[in-house]
């Protein structure tokens, strides 16, 4: 299977961005004290952050999340985009120290459990790994990155019907997602269900724009047919 994904901006970073944007027009509307104005302006912040983020921009998304953190030191969004930036530049000990204060600020902030697992991961925990991609999918059982995630970690466990079920799981929640299928054909594979392999990888076919994806689907299924791949 592939490596562990930390997309860019994710829906429950989105969802939660709404709603503190509808916190900052309430609290303009109707005033507050400067306790307060420094944690809208922090809000501001972090909005600019998880939008530069989205960009590809993380110079700005690091200036920004650190101009929320210097606003408000117990924001919980901020912690986990800092942690974010630090991940992609594999600086695990900083972005561990992060996803742990989000997490203290807020137990029910799933991406922070999400980011929390691929840092156990990369260290080789996989134990931890696992129970943080679990509580991430107990917060949110929609959280289909979660589920593809503990599935990567399953298959290294050589828990491979495990792993299934976990990528048949976010499959479920993004049927559209051609690398899922693809990954779902591995694991497949690994256990000899030609069949179904197949039906992943022309699922694979019908929704990707990726030809290199595409390129290796039609390999592999030319490979199984021909007998190549048993």
């Amino acid at each position: 299977m592939g490596k562990l994904r930390h997309a860019r901006g994710d829906r429950h970073q989105f969802v939660r961005l709404i709603l503190l944007l509808n916190l900052i027009f309430f609290l303009s509307q109707f005033g507050c004290d400067d306790s307060d104005y420094r944690k809208v302006n922090a809000l501001r912040e972090f909005s600019r952050g998880l939008t530069y983020q989205e960009e590809g921009n993380l110079t700005g998304a690091t200036r920004a999340y650190e101009a929320a953190l210097g606003l408000d030191p117990n924001l919980a969004d901020a912690h986990v985009g800092r942690g974010y930036i630090y991940l992609t530049h594999k600086d695990l000990n900083r972005a561990m120290v992060h996803f742990n204060r989000a997490i203290e600020q807020n137990e029910e902030l799933a991406t922070a459990y999400n980011y929390r697992g691929l840092v156990y991961a990369a260290g080789d925990d996989m134990q931890r790994s696992i129970l943080s991609f679990t509580r991430a999918i107990q917060i949110d059982s929609e959280f289909a990155e979660a589920y593809r995630n503990r599935a990567v970690i399953m298959a290294k466990n050589q828990d491979i019907e495990s792993a299934i079920l976990d990528m048949s799981a976010a499959i479920k929640l993004k049927p559209d997602y051609a690398r899922f299928h693809y990954e779902r054909a591995e694991l497949h594979l690994a256990l000899q269900n030609r069949e179904s392999a197949i039906k992943d990888l022309e699922s694979v076919l019908m929704f990707t724009q990726d030809e290199q994806l595409a390129e290796r689907a039609i390999n592999i299924i030319d490979l199984i047919s021909s007998g190549t791949v048993r």
